[in-house]
């Protein structure tokens, strides 16, 4: 009995304190995730509120790639790259299609002998429909000549006209650089005033645009030679800025004078390499330029007035 009563009291005191152990474990745990929960509290306050004493971006030492950032950092840069190139091609190949293509006998059809098509022309290569002035671009019109092809050349030189052309129209090769910046300012006309309506392509190479309508090396060529005529063209204008034209006067039995004034005395001629022309120069400039400047017949070198007779 003795043994029996040690026991029960021995189990008595084991469940007593599994009770107090589970009981005091729960306390913990209480307390545990009260604590949690301030935490938790504590950090979402912490990141609604703006941080004033974080470092600068500008501070912050860069974090060096590792090799798997690098990677992928190639293919996505090779990713866009791919994607912009096959945007280029994609929009220069709806260019293309919307650029219009005539050959030679195609562009003959417009010239305005049939009152149900428009009327083309073409300056330098490029295609430009005029119908709007047809009283003077049809049949029996002051410009017809130019109607249904590429007469380039003719802006310049007029020999279409009277039938003496010595070159293909549309060959502007061998034109003067001034010749040529005259038909390059009827280009911008035709660009201005009428619709721009396509591009001509000579299947024997010897237009300025390919079978697509892109431009060839000669149209290249012509373009450098055209900016040359705009570079010489901007020198002169500044030439006739700093050497304004000669003055003149005459009178029909009298004669007259050609004179310059503020002591400037006039000379024939160009620094630009320009046509000639009557203008007026300081004596130091027209002395160092005798080459390029000459003096006006009957005229006295160091006079600044020069008779002209009736």
């Amino acid at each position: 009995s003795f043994i029996f009563f040690k026991k029960k009291k021995s189990l008595q005191c084991a469940s007593k304190h599994r009770k107090t152990q589970t009981g005091e474990n729960q306390r913990n745990g209480g307390r545990k995730k009260k604590i949690n929960r301030k935490m938790d509290a504590e950090l979402r306050r912490r990141a609604a509120e703006p941080d004033n004493d974080a470092t600068p971006a500008e501070d912050v030492a860069p974090v060096p790639q590792t090799k798997r950032s690098k990677v992928r950092l190639s293919y996505i840069t090779l990713g866009l790259g791919i994607a912009a190139l096959t945007l280029y091609f994609s929009s220069s190949f709806d260019r293309q299609e919307s650029i219009r293509v005539f050959t030679p006998d195609e562009l003959a059809q417009y010239d305005g002998t049939d009152t149900s098509k428009p009327i083309y022309l073409a300056v330098m290569g490029e295609v430009f429909d005029v119908s709007s002035g047809r009283k003077f671009y049809g049949p029996g019109g002051s410009y017809h000549y130019f109607a249904g092809k590429d007469g380039s050349r003719t802006f310049e030189s007029g020999e279409g006209f009277a039938g003496k052309e010595t070159r293909p129209g549309h060959d502007l090769s061998d034109l003067a650089l001034d010749k040529l910046m005259v038909v390059e300012s009827w280009r911008q006309t035709y660009h201005d005033k009428y619709i721009y309506a396509g591009r001509l392509h000579h299947i024997d190479g010897s237009g300025y645009f390919d079978a697509y309508g892109q431009p060839n090396n000669r149209y290249s060529d012509l373009r450098k030679r055209v900016m040359e005529g705009y570079k010489k063209q901007g020198l002169e204008n500044e030439e006739r800025k700093l050497h304004p034209e000669c003055n003149s006067e005459w009178k029909q039995n009298v004669g007259g004078r050609i004179w310059c004034e503020n002591g400037k005395i006039p000379r024939r001629g160009s620094l630009s390499g320009g046509p000639s022309r009557c203008a007026c120069y300081d004596h130091t400039t027209a002395a160092q330029h005798l080459d390029k400047l000459t003096v006006l017949d009957g005229c006295d070198a160091m006079a600044s007035s020069c008779p002209i007779p009736p």
